[in-house]
C-alpha cells in the first residue's frame, strides 16, 4: 500500500510460501509478503502509530480514488504522508515534509498502481492492528518477522531486546519466517539474496526458519 524501510514486497518470492490459511506480520510495515502471496487472511501488526493510520487511510479509499489521488508538485514541498510514504524514504515516518522530485513522483505513480491492485484483497482478507509484537495471538499460522534489523539504525525508530525476540519466535507455532541483514547473530541465519538498496548499496539478506 506504500513504501516503508525493509518492504520485503520484492523480494517475498524467496521466502518460504505460506503454509496456513493465516499469515502473522508482527512487524507489520507495508506487509509486503502478505501482498505478494494474498493468503486468505493475514493480520499485520504495526507499533508505529503514523504507520497505522497511513495504512488504514489508504485501505479505505476505492481503486479510482488512489489512481486519481492528487500529486504534489515537482519542486515544491510535500506534507501529505501517504504521498510521502508512497514515494520511498528512509525518513517517511518522521519527517514533516518532502521537497518533492521526479524520482518521488515516478514512485507515487508506482505505488499508486499497486495500492489499486491491493486495495480490494486489504479490505476483505488483512487485519492490521497497532500494537507490539507481543501482542500477537498465539495460534498456528505462517509468521513473517521482519524486525528492525539488529545491525541497522538508519531508518528505524525503535531498539528491541534481540535474546528475548530470538526466544519468542523459536516458541511460535507453525512456519516462521524471521528475515535479517548479514552479520545479525540472534539466531543462526542462513543467507538468502544479495539485493540493491535505494541508495545503491547492496546487502545480503538473511533468513531463519523452522522448517
Amino acid at each position: 500500500m506504500f513504501y516503508y524501510f525493509g518492504r520485503k514486497y520484492l523480494i517475498a518470492k524467496h521466502y518460504p510460501a505460506p503454509a496456513h490459511d493465516i499469515v502473522i506480520e508482527p512487524f507489520a510495515g507495508s506487509m509486503g509478503y502478505t501482498l505478494y502471496h494474498q493468503p486468505n487472511a493475514a493480520l499485520g501488526i504495526e507499533l508505529d502509530k503514523a504507520v497505522h493510520d497511513v495504512w488504514h487511510a489508504t485501505s479505505n479509499l476505492s481503486q479510482q480514488v488512489i489512481l486519481d489521488y492528487p500529486e504534489p508538485q515537482i519542486g515544491e514541498r510535500a506534507f501529505d504522508r501517504w504521498s510521502m510514504m508512497a514515494a520511498g524514504s528512509h525518513g517517511t515516518a518522521k519527517a514533516k515534509s518532502f521537497l518533492w522530485t521526479e524520482r518521488m513522483q515516478r514512485d507515487l505513480r508506482k505505488q499508486k498502481k499497486m495500492a489499486a491492485r491491493n486495495v480490494d484483497y486489504v479490505k476483505n482478507h488483512v487485519d492490521y492492528v497497532l500494537g507490539t509484537y507481543k501482542d500477537a495471538p498465539d495460534v498456528e499460522a505462517t509468521w513473517h518477522i521482519d524486525p528492525p534489523y539488529q545491525h541497522v539504525r538508519r531508518g528505524y525508530k525503535r531498539s528491541l531486546d534481540y535474546g528475548e525476540l530470538a526466544e519468542w519466535c523459536q516458541s511460535r507455532k507453525g512456519l516462521v519466517i524471521v528475515c535479517e541483514q548479514l552479520g545479525a547473530d540472534w539466531l543462526p541465519f542462513v543467507p538468502l539474496i544479495e539485493i540493491k538498496g535505494t541508495n545503491n548499496k547492496r546487502t545480503t539478506e538473511v533468513v531463519w526458519t523452522n522448517k
